[in-house]
């Protein structure tokens, strides 16, 4: 019984750390994007950019 109590307990923390991860990860990419998009630096052609064409 302890071990399955251990083992739900990794789960658990690992499952937290994964999504605490992917949060990080999204919120930087989010953040870094939209401060390309104002300046108007997307690499992306067909992305639609404010003040300014794509190069």
């Amino acid at each position: 019984m302890m071990t399955e109590t251990i083992a739900a307990a990794l789960r658990l923390a690992l499952t937290l750390a994964l999504l605490y991860g992917l949060h990080s990860v999204a919120d930087h990419w989010v953040q870094t994007h939209t401060d390309a998009v104002t300046k108007g630096q997307t690499d992306n052609d067909g992305h639609a950019t404010r003040g300014g064409s794509p190069p």
